[in-house]
């Protein structure tokens, strides 16, 4: 939540990052995750929840080496190569690559 909160704050900062949400709890309803975005302060125009009974099918579609480490972020920069981020991602890190994106 915690990440979420932060994503929200630095979206609004970045507006020119395309932010997309991937909810991988397959037993959250789409209901659900829309309200913990929205206290997060997070508009998204793509939000997506697994409808997977077995979400470790769909970690294997998204990330072969992937085992459904949680949290997992996932960046990918203008050079469109992935980063892939296991557990909280600290905010001053996220600023830089942020900054690097973003320049011209």
């Amino acid at each position: 939540m915690q990440e979420l909160a932060m994503f929200g704050k630095l979206y609004k900062q970045y507006p020119g990052i395309e932010l997309v949400v991937v909810a991988t709890d397959s037993f959250l309803q789409d209901d659900i995750v829309r309200g913990v975005l929205a206290r997060s302060q997070l508009e998204l125009e793509q939000t997506w929840v697994f409808a997977e009974q077995f979400p470790e099918k769909i970690y294997y579609k998204v990330n072969k080496s992937w085992r459904g480490e949680l949290p997992a972020t996932h960046f990918f920069g203008k050079d469109n190569k992935e980063i892939r981020h296991l557990g909280i991602v600290k905010e001053d890190e996220l600023i830089e690559w942020l900054v690097e994106q973003s320049a011209g």
